[in-house]
């Protein structure tokens, strides 16, 4: 998984509910904001349901950098253990905490790509909230029987359901075709010519889209 906050899905209309935080809504308050910031909104939201249990709250990525709620949210997420300084002084303890949680995302099995402790220490934005999707990922729809994913599918949907219908997170986007539309809706006149393209070349399409997302 790739913690680029670039490559993480526009969930836009998220809002936490008792059951799950990604659920997708449209509510008035949300429409002055950018979908980055009901984004990074709905992210700080699911931590701080777990965080919560630690009397702990996250209000931005800079309360990341000792690592202690870091590792805090990943044992309660986790149900896991882990060995880190609860009480960092000086920048190594700090920075080791950080190093600590990274380990062991790792551990369960988790590919991460471009972050590191370093990065969680200096307060990366883009990269700790695309971290905060991987771990989503990890342990929100792991354990909601797909009821997670049916929700993100119904909000693509929503957006491209009349041009592609998709079903699933994989196949459906191999022509490329539905990433393209999708960045259309979201950016109008983005990739306005997505119905026009030819399926069999897919991965033409998919590099367009995928460089349109990233332009963005």
């Amino acid at each position: 998984i790739n913690a680029e906050y670039m490559g993480v899905p526009d969930i836009s209309h998220c809002q936490q509910t008792a059951e799950s935080t990604i659920i997708m809504a449209d509510t008035p308050q949300e429409h002055h904001l950018s979908w980055r910031d009901i984004q990074k909104n709905t992210f700080i939201s699911w931590c701080n349901k777990h965080l919560k249990k630690r009397s702990m709250k996250m209000e931005t990525v800079t309360d990341w950098q000792d690592g202690t709620m870091l590792c805090n949210l990943l044992e309660v997420a986790s149900g896991k253990t882990l060995q880190y300084n609860k009480a960092p002084k000086v920048v190594q303890q700090k920075y080791e905490n950080c190093a600590v949680g990274i380990r062991f995302i790792q551990s369960e099995g988790v590919k991460l790509v471009n972050i590191s402790g370093n990065d969680i220490f200096n307060a990366e934005e883009k990269l700790i909230l695309g971290l905060i999707w991987t771990l989503i990922l990890r342990w929100q729809m792991r354990y909601r029987d797909g009821s997670a994913e049916q929700e993100l599918l119904k909000w693509v949907n929503s957006k491209i359901g009349h041009q592609f219908p998709i079903k699933n997170f994989t196949s459906d986007w191999n022509d490329g075709r539905a990433l393209c539309a999708l960045n259309n809706a979201l950016y109008p006149g983005i990739c306005p010519d997505a119905t026009k393209m030819d399926p069999a070349s897919a991965l033409h399409n998919a590099t367009l889209g995928i460089n349109a997302a990233l332009a963005k």
